[in-house]
């Protein structure tokens, strides 16, 4: 009978969310590889010094197919089909053991087979929310949600499409990694992660962790507390951790290792 004292491995299911330049994607890669990377927001990888490059293995993709000639041109689907199709792909990997086998590209029949990762990652958790927006929009044959009979249906019909890759990602038997921006509370002023709509509140609640990435003064910081400025943030299993974690790297650094070992 399982129980929290003879669990055989210890996965950390991890949200980090800052702007841009801040070195999200440098701490994610100090995570054990190898590594799955969905990259939602940019068209290349950078790995950080002492980190193995033949262990990441990525895909990127481009923005959603739309006609720009057309005036009228509808939300385009292609990019959230296939991103749920990557995002199904390595749940059967884990689940029924299927190969790990992925397109190398949204336009392209050429497949790469994958080894099993120790840590899944999806870089652009806001880009995210945007391309199943559009996903919703193409379903329903709208432009705008706007265009819904009641202006909130887009809305919970992306909060309900999101909660499920969402539970999919956080049962992974591996770490998981997401990165995304910040969104600001129009009513607190308060800075939560840019994960869509209610998913931003609702979100942070399926990850093990939630961490506010900054940099300040040629420094990286990460950190673990909500506060009335920050909401959403923790650090899990560590209730001792102080509210502000310094990660600038430095000779033998491993910020992954200092924040959950």
């Amino acid at each position: 009978m399982p129980n929290a004292g003879n669990r055989n491995e210890d996965y950390k299911h991890v949200l980090l969310c800052g702007t841009s330049g801040v070195a999200k994607s440098t701490l994610t890669y100090y995570a054990p590889g190898p590594f799955a990377v969905l990259a939602l927001d940019k068209s290349s990888i950078d790995v950080p010094p002492n980190v193995d490059p033949a262990q990441v293995f990525y895909k990127t993709f481009p923005p959603a197919a739309i006609d720009l000639t057309n005036d009228k041109h509808g939300r385009a689907r292609n990019i959230a089909d296939q991103i749920i199709r990557d995002i199904q792909l390595i749940r059967d990997h884990f689940t029924v053991k299927k190969p790990l086998q992925i397109t190398s590209g949204v336009d392209t029949k050429t497949v790469e087979e994958w080894p099993t990762p120790k840590t899944v990652v999806l870089e652009g958790g806001d880009f995210l929310a945007q391309h199943i927006l559009n996903l919703i929009c193409a379903r329903h044959n709208k432009l705008n949600p706007s265009e819904f009979g009641n202006k909130y249906e887009a809305w919970g019909l992306r909060l309900a499409e999101l909660t499920g890759i969402y539970d999919i990602l956080t049962y992974l038997p591996c770490n998981l990694i997401v990165t995304t921006g910040v969104h600001k509370d129009e009513e607190t002023g308060a800075l939560l992660p840019d994960l869509g709509g209610a998913m931003c509140e609702a979100g942070p609640r399926k990850f093990h962790s939630s961490l506010y990435v900054y940099a300040e003064n040629g420094k990286h910081y990460v950190r673990t507390r909500s506060n009335v400025k920050f909401k959403g943030f923790k650090v899990g299993g560590k209730w001792d951790a102080p509210e502000v974690v310094e990660v600038t790297l430095g000779k033998d650094l491993n910020p992954w290792n200092k924040l959950f070992t």
